[in-house]
């Protein structure tokens, strides 16, 4: 069950497209949490899980795995990808050995 979107734009020459990051809810898995997410980039989607000992840690990790995915995308290196507005960032925290790699608002987080 998805527990949080959040959609994300895609400049290209003719239009914006949507880049929807879907989170699901965190689930037992064993002895650990799983939680799992999908990133709907145009030309695919792509699917991840973070693995940890509880449903928050869960959480932190699957949305720190987002930002390093949605950071390393060749659509952020060519500016194209934004959420409110172009430059601001895309309001997911970077594990703490990445941060410098924020953009705009990102950077407060």
């Amino acid at each position: 069950m998805i527990v949080a979107e959040r959609v994300l734009r895609l400049r290209t020459a003719g239009e914006d497209l949507p880049v929807p990051v879907r989170i699901d809810t965190p689930e037992p898995d064993r002895t650990a949490w799983t939680c799992r997410f999908t990133i709907g980039w145009p030309e695919e989607t792509v699917s991840g899980y973070a693995t940890a000992l509880d449903a928050v840690q869960a959480l932190q990790f699957a949305m720190e795995r987002i930002a390093m995915l949605l950071y390393m995308s060749p659509h952020h290196r060519s500016g194209a990808l934004y959420f409110d507005e172009p430059g601001e960032g895309y309001g997911f925290l970077l594990p703490h050995g990445s941060r410098d790699l924020a953009i705009g608002l990102d950077k407060t987080l």
